[in-house]
């Protein structure tokens, strides 16, 4: 702790520590006035004269002004860049009406999230405000390759390459099959021993990809025929092995991939000290990256690095670091998708299903040989015509899509009813449909599992995890139909339509310069190796044992391996084009730099030292705010290291969110409900599962079994019931059966009792439906902002309160010449 006397002068730690905590807090003050705005960030744009500065939003408005309104894609939109913001403005006013989740994992993720974009923002501000008393470390021009320790490249060195084998297969064509020479290669690299079997077409394409590098001695192809008939086999053999060890003295990632052997090698797994070697490398590497896009020219300066490697192992290694760190956070997605997911198998079926029936070879030779333009503006034209007024294809497109889910949510709510029971289930369908917009802010305290179930459960209890699960999913529901609602809605058109025109021109330039063709069937190759990755590891299960030397995220971090060439070469491809061909690029890349300028210090400087000298101010309370500052700093930097540290071992508890609130993820295994399901039984007016299926849900899951009975409640089947609890019919609902069935009770269950009072501030749920009706009395989503939106200081800071009035007024100057210089 620090013990510094509180006479002592500030340090210029102390002093960027509280600048963030002032600008923070007037940030927190003016995203809470645009969130209760309803065109929200259409409010920031400038009218055509502004004669006095904006009371309301005095720091937003400029830098909105100043950073976002020059974005150069933004000149080409239908009315110009401020129309697309008021546009995108009203958009997110009625996307304030969906809901964010109401659980209290929700509602703590939520506030996290929000808290750390708001101090990304104020962290970023804070280097372009600039006061008299901070100490700046310039570094430009000595960033790169300084201060951090990257490991040496590993060496790959071929012990052995030979073709063992022959084989005459059927190549079927168009039009005829023809008859193909495969060769078994089998090679030995640094004692790892791999085949791979290629035909001759696939000589040529080796050969064709290594001959584009000036930096590469590459023999001549050895001309072989392709077919069985007229070839020489021993020939054949003899030359393409010679071929093959020629190329083995430069084993670049194109080699290694042709035999199989572009899997990193696989060593014991390091001891904790060296994963946090590693760990802090990362850290550091990230670092370095960030401040060279920062300095000036710094974006075009990547551009022209990554444009120069002819593969990431030429990269800096810095950037090698990058690279590593980015395939451990793309791995980590692939775990939580695929494997912990609730719906796990249910992405897997899914991307199976799409990769089954996607035409890539049609697709690949359409795309080479259609005019870009012409492909872009069809299909922007077909997604968002509207013939007679009627929805768009994007509309019904999306609306499509979010049926699905809310058809799977109640799928699994049916699954958890089978140990709950249905009064249980539509217990917590009343806690969350009589629930205010955002949530249970009004009463956080409650216990609501508690208050469903009618008695006290333990928080490791199987009864409170099933109403947990519960409630999360009709929040989930209540999102989605509320999604629904606005995708109806003609703003999401005229947005999509503006998102359409200002993307058209940068995506043609991309299209032209990559090769999509080639993009097709590279992300084919790669979307069948990400399905047999993850039938493997589903097959193993989220909780199956793992010895040290496999952890669970290692199988997706080598598949990324064994494609991240083909990745690269693509991104490569778009950056090395010639800047003729992407005028968009280099105009992005140069207001990127600009921004990057704004941000290493801009205006006149800020005398915040007058502002804290205040002899009104309490300096024992300034001194307690420091230490709250420190500490959260502290705090965070380590909850980064740890994050980074968890990926360098091969773990991935959950989402960065989960992470960092440390949220255990303890509950039922309802992903087994996507293989296979069994019919409910209902029993007593619980639900229960078939005779036989019972034990072997607890043995093969170790699922819930609630006990009989879970609480003394009454039956109820309806809304109606909700509202006079003396109307509850006795008898028990009917199981659904069909279809038709599914969805009445899908509609049943999110009906609002026409005789509530929505006076009292909650808000009710509307029927997933598309009648005319029904969407003009939700084009608002029924909802009236009652409470005014209230964004508290989480650390309860005590001096910096009192210092917003005179630091706004230091910032004056400042703020003046941000304006001033704002498009």
């Amino acid at each position: 702790m620090n013990t510094s006397p509180t006479n002592a002068p500030l340090t210029g730690e102390d002093v960027h520590l509280l600048k963030k905590a002032l600008i923070a807090r007037q940030l927190r003050k003016e995203i809470s006035a645009l969130l209760d705005t309803p065109e929200s960030i259409g409010a920031l744009v400038p009218p055509p004269s502004p004669e006095t500065p904006d009371a309301t939003f005095p720091l937003l408005s400029p830098l909105f002004s100043r950073l976002l309104l020059p974005f150069p894609p933004l000149q080409a939109a239908d009315n110009g860049p401020k129309e697309f913001w008021r546009v995108c403005g009203r958009f997110l006013g009625l996307f304030r009406g969906v809901d964010s989740g109401g659980t209290a994992s929700h509602i703590a993720k939520r506030d996290l999230l929000a808290n750390k974009a708001v101090d990304a923002i104020a962290a970023m501000l804070g280097k372009s405000v600039r006061t008299t008393t901070e100490e700046y470390e310039l570094k430009e021009g000595t960033r790169v390759g300084n201060g951090v320790q990257v490991p040496e490249q590993k060496q790959f060195v071929f012990q052995e390459v030979e073709i063992v084998e022959t084989k005459v297969t059927v190549k079927k064509g168009l039009w005829r099959s023809s008859e193909t020479v495969e060769y078994t290669v089998r090679s030995i690299m640094n004692g790892r021993t791999a085949i791979a079997r290629r035909d001759y077409g696939a000589f040529k394409s080796l050969h064709k990809e290594l001959i584009r590098r000036a930096n590469l001695r590459i023999p001549a192809l050895p001309t072989v025929s392709g077919t069985p008939k007229g070839t020489s086999l021993s020939y054949a053999i003899t030359s393409l092995t010679t071929y093959l060890w020629s190329l083995s003295s430069q084993p670049t990632s194109t080699l290694r991939d042709f035999l199989n052997q572009s899997e990193p090698i696989v060593h014991s797994n390091s001891d904790d000290q060296e994963a946090s070697k590693k760990a802090d490398e990362i850290r550091k590497a990230l670092d370095m990256f960030r401040d060279e896009v920062l300095e000036p020219g710094g974006l075009a300066k990547v551009f022209a690095v990554i444009g120069k490697a002819e593969e990431i192992s030429e990269l800096p290694a810095h950037y090698r670091m990058v690279v590593e760190w980015w395939k451990m956070c793309a791995a980590a997605s692939f775990y939580r998708t695929f494997i912990t997911h609730d719906r796990a198998p249910e992405h897997l079926r899914r991307l199976k299903a799409f990769h089954s029936r996607a035409p890539y070879r049609s697709w690949a030779a359409l795309l080479k040989s259609t005019n870009p333009v012409m492909v872009v503006k069809a299909i922007g034209n077909l997604l968002l015509a509207r013939p007679f007024g009627t929805k768009c294809l994007l509309q019904s497109m999306i609306t499509g899509i979010i049926d699905d889910e809310i058809r799977a949510t109640l799928k699994e709510i049916q699954y958890v009813e089978r140990f709950t029971g249905p009064d249980i289930s539509i217990s917590a369908k009343e806690v969350v449909n009589r629930a205010p917009l955002g949530g249970y802010e009004l009463d956080i305290s409650a216990d609501l599992p508690a208050q469903i179930l009618g008695y006290q459960p333990d928080a490791a209890s199987p009864e409170r995890q099933a109403v947990e699960r519960l409630l999360g999913y009709y929040w989930r529901m209540r999102r989605l139909h509320q999604f629904r609602n606005l995708v109806q809605e003609d703003v999401v058109v005229h947005l999509a339509k503006d998102i359409l025109a200002i993307s058209y021109k940068p995506l043609t330039e991309a299209y032209k310069a990559a090769d999509p063709g080639s993009c097709i069937r590279d992300g084919a190759k790669f979307i069948e190796d990400l399905l047999r990755i993850a039938e493997i590891e589903q097959a193993k299960g989220p909780t199956a044992p793992r010895n040290a030397n496999a952890p669970p995220l290692r199988p997706f971090i080598t598949l990324l391996s064994r494609h991240e060439h083909r990745i690269f070469k693509h991104v490569r491809s778009t950056l090395s084009a010639q800047p003729g061909r992407i005028h968009s690029l280099a105009e992005i890349a140069s207001w990127a730099d600009d921004v990057a300028k704004f941000f290493r210090g801009y205006g006149p400087v800020v005398d915040l030292a007058s502002v804290v000298q205040n002899p009104s101010i309490d300096r024992e309370a300034l001194m307690r705010d420091l230490e709250k500052l420190r500490a959260r700093k502290k705090e965070r930097n380590e909850k980064v290291r740890q994050r980074v540290l968890s990926r360098v071992l091969g773990v991935a508890k959950g989402d960065v969110l989960d992470e960092e609130l440390q949220v255990s993820d303890v509950g039922l295994a309802l992903q087994d409900i996507w293989a296979e399901e069994h019919g409910p039984v209902w029993v007593d007016g619980l639900t229960g599962v078939a005779d036989g299926v019972a034990d072997s849900v607890a043995d093969d899951r170790n699922t819930l079994q609630v006990p009989k009975p879970l609480h003394k409640a009454r039956s109820i089947t309806s809304f109606e019931s909700l509202v006079d609890p003396s109307d509850a019919p006795s008898e028990t609902p009917t199981p659904p059966t069909t279809e038709e069935d599914v969805e009445s009770q899908l509609r049943a269950l999110m009906v609002d009792d026409e005789s509530g009072d929505s006076s009292d501030g909650t808000f009710m749920m509307e029927p997933p439906t598309v009648e005319p009706g029904i969407v003009a009395a939700a084009s608002g989503f029924g909802v009236v902002y009652r409470q005014k939106t209230e964004w508290k200081d989480p650390l309860g800071l005590e001096v910096v309160p009192e210092l917003m009035g005179p630091w706004l007024k230091a910032l004056g100057p400042w703020l003046e010449v941000v304006a001033g210089g704002a498009v």
